[in-house]
């Protein structure tokens, strides 16, 4: 099965390097095989181990990101109240 998660992170990123930035998404624990990050339209699909993702320079304006998430969970994960299993960082390339 899979948790929707609808506006699960909002950030806000503002930055004048011209090559953009990344998203560091890290997973702290071993209950999802795959995790969709979605944010206006673009799907991000991400294994259990995270990833990065790049994020395009927008000019100089401060951008509101609002991520929504599916997570896939593996197969024996029993029904309960788990914490929070993402963190996402914003980094230079």
């Amino acid at each position: 099965g899979f948790v929707e998660v609808p506006s699960g992170t909002i950030i806000q990123v503002k930055t004048n390097h011209r090559t953009g930035y990344m998203l560091f998404f890290e997973i702290g624990n071993d209950f999802f095989k795959e995790i969709l990050v979605m944010e206006k339209g673009r799907v991000i699909s991400l294994s259990s181990n995270g990833g990065l993702v790049h994020q395009p320079y927008s000019g100089s304006n401060l951008e509101i990101k609002n991520l929504s998430y599916r997570l896939y969970l593996r197969e024996g994960v029993k029904p309960g109240i788990y914490s929070w299993p993402l963190s996402v960082k914003a980094t230079l390339l």
